[in-house]
C-alpha cells in the first residue's frame, strides 16, 4: 500500500513531517518510502498516535499520505489548540458535544 505524492518537493516535505513528529514524541506507523521500479514519488500511509494537540504535526495542515490520533478529552479541555481544518474529524459517542464542536468552528 502506498501513498503517491505530487512531486519530489512535497515529498521532502512529508519526510520533514515524519521527522517532525518523532521528534516531538509521537509514534509512528508506517511512512516508510517504498522502493519501487517506476518513476514517481511514493511513501507508505503514516499514522501518528501518542501525540497532542500542541504539536506541530496536529497543528499544520499535511499535504500527503499522514495522519494522527489525538485520543482524550484534549478537544474539551482547549478547543483553541487545534483548528479543526478540512483535514480533520473528531469522533465522539456525545452528538451534542459533536456539535458543540462545530458549532464553535463554523
Amino acid at each position: 500500500h502506498i501513498g503517491p505524492v505530487v512531486d519530489k518537493g512535497q515529498l521532502e516535505t512529508d519526510l520533514s513531517y515524519l521527522d517532525i513528529g518523532v521528534k516531538e514524541g509521537a509514534t509512528l506507523h508506517g511512512g516508510e518510502q517504498p522502493n519501487r521500479e517506476t518513476e514517481g514519488f511514493y511513501l507508505a500511509p503514516a499514522l501518528f498516535t501518542g501525540t497532542t494537540n500542541k504539536m506541530r504535526i496536529n497543528r499544520e495542515e499535511i499535504f500527503g499520505p499522514i495522519a494522527s490520533v489525538i485520543e482524550g478529552n484534549c478537544c474539551v479541555n482547549d478547543t483553541s489548540a487545534v483548528s479543526m481544518g478540512p483535514g480533520q474529524t473528531a469522533f465522539t459517542r456525545m452528538p451534542s458535544f459533536a456539535w458543540s464542536i462545530a458549532v464553535v468552528r463554523v
